[in-house]
């Protein structure tokens, strides 16, 4: 089963964008109006900004949202969080341009209690090489514990000295290292801090910073919930449908969910803890509770705070919170964004546009020149193209291998003609025989070109040295970058002021893979 999904929406298969309300195409041209948001969000999100120590023009609460969002990461974890905050602000600013009154806003999803995905953080370095560091709680035990919970301690001031004495720096390197120590110092979570260095991050533009897990949203949340609660397992039977319409088309359903699984959480003792519905009663997860629908909804009612959405509720709650035009998503999201549409129907709304975030790779001035020297680019760094002998070929003046090229085209040509007349007869024995013969000449001369390129012991092993940076930088780990390296790897350096590049720099109508030059 095929699981390009991403590919095909943002290229326009009818199957795939059939599965969205809207294509982002189609956003600029309708008729936007004002829609109020829900009661005592506004406040409480000017509040945040408050709190944050970012000043910020108040919302009305009657603008647009573009919103998008990301589970708090160390060091704000890889960079397509920046990315997508970025592609936010500029899907804003283009509202802005046709008189629309519009305001990007970042979800701190930090309901969120997978800390694994949560607790690591990777550099690129002066050195040219991977900085990778891991965050382990000494004296409290996190698991299933949400973000907004998890405290961070001195080890992490640590690593904020290592980052910084690591990565490549410049004068705004020590005002940066000191904001991530005071920041830290104020903290009292990961998902604090992490929407504390996001705020830092875009104070001078005009991104929004959200929490959900502060009173005002879980209470603003309550009519989705209710709905939720009151029709057991309805949203989930709707999403393994439409999972298993994904499977008719071609596609892996991204979310799958046990036919009693209900889409939320109750938190207990810190914990957050998953509900099932069976014997017509609720029961939460690793504890001996049960509720019946009522005594559920009570307490909701009683005590909302102790209730959040799953991955496949939580757009719902966000446009019961918003009117959000538009969502700024990764391709994994996008995939599950899929199966939300009849979800969105069922509680009476319509799902916004799924708008695919800007994808970049950041490069230096060195390994630019490099890759233009060995005729690469980053896509190739990526898949691995045979990166040695591609280099070896343009760097070696190898008369071996020069002779080698004038015979191999003459040899192929005999190869084909061979083939061709022995097809012509009828032996199937002997037609196969010639092919295989042909496979194994053509392939007896790759490892001949091999043996040659490699026959220079010390340039090659110069060369693999400069194609590990390359990799180190453009593909760490065998991944895209975006997937990788945090922001930091470059904002020591070039400072507070790389966000407004970013934004200046990164074009919203492409999909295509951008490049940044540093």
């Amino acid at each position: 089963m095929k699981n390009s999904l991403y590919e095909d929406y943002i290229t326009g298969r009818p199957e795939a964008t059939a599965l969205f309300s809207r294509l982002p195409d189609a956003m600029f041209s309708e008729a936007w109006t004002k829609s109020k948001w829900a009661s005592g969000v506004a406040d409480a999100l000017n509040q945040t900004q408050e709190t944050l120590d970012v000043a910020k023009e108040y919302v009305t609460g009657t603008e647009l949202v573009i919103a998008t969002g990301q589970q708090p990461g160390l060091f704000t974890g890889p960079l397509y969080t920046i990315y997508k905050a970025v592609t936010a602000i500029n899907l804003a600013n283009r509202f802005h341009a046709a008189g629309v009154s519009c305001v990007p806003l970042f979800w701190v999803a930090g309901d969120d209690h997978d800390f694994e995905e949560c607790r690591s953080a990777h550099f690129f370095t002066k050195r040219s090489d991977l900085l990778s560091l891991t965050y382990v709680p000494r004296e409290v035990e996190v698991k299933d514990m949400p973000m907004y919970r998890v405290p961070l301690d001195a080890q992490v001031h640590k690593f904020i000295d290592t980052v910084a004495s690591a990565c490549r720096g410049a004068e705004e390197s020590e005002e940066i290292r000191e904001f991530l120590h005071e920041s830290l110092n104020k903290s009292d979570s990961l998902a604090h801090w992490f929407a504390l260095i996001m705020a830092r991050l875009f104070r001078n533009t005009p991104l929004y910073i959200f929490l959900p897990w502060e009173r005002a949203a879980r209470i603003a949340a309550l009519p989705v919930l209710a709905r939720e609660i009151k029709s057991p397992l309805a949203g989930t039977q709707l999403l393994l449908k439409q999972g298993k319409m994904l499977e008719s088309l071609g596609y892996a359903p991204a979310i799958q969910r046990a036919e009693n699984a209900c889409n939320f959480f109750v938190e207990r003792c810190g914990r957050r803890c998953n509900v099932y519905f069976e014997d017509n009663r609720y029961h939460i997860a690793g504890t001996q509770e049960t509720h019946t629908v009522d005594s559920m909804l009570e307490l909701l009612h009683d005590a909302p705070e102790i209730f959040s959405p799953n991955v496949a509720l939580r757009p719902v709650v966000q446009q019961q919170l918003f009117p959000v035009a538009a969502y700024v998503a990764g391709p994994g999201e996008i995939a599950y964004w899929a199966q939300l549409k009849p979800v969105f129907h069922f509680f009476g709304m319509v799902m916004p546009v799924v708008y695919p975030r800007s994808r970049c790779v950041i490069n230096t001035i060195k390994t630019s020149q490099m890759l233009r020297q060995y005729e690469l680019d980053s896509v190739a760094v990526l898949n691995n193209e045979d990166l040695l002998a591609r280099t070896l070929r343009v760097e070696a003046a190898n008369p071996a291998v020069a002779a080698l090229n004038r015979y191999r085209s003459g040899l192929v040509d005999l190869l084909e003609e061979m083939r061709h007349e022995i097809s012509g007869s009828h032996f199937p024995e002997a037609v196969s025989a010639a092919e295989r013969f042909e496979r194994d000449v053509l392939g007896g001369l790759e490892k001949l070109e091999r043996r040659l390129l490699h026959a220079d012991k010390e340039k090659r092993q110069a060369l693999e040295a400069r194609l590990e940076r390359l990799r180190t930088l453009l593909a760490p780990m065998n991944k895209p970058q975006d997937r990788v390296l945090s922001v930091f790897s470059f904002l020591f350096e070039h400072g507070w002021e790389l966000i407004d590049r970013m934004i200046a720099e990164l074009e919203l109508d492409t999909v295509e893979l951008q490049e940044m030059e540093l």
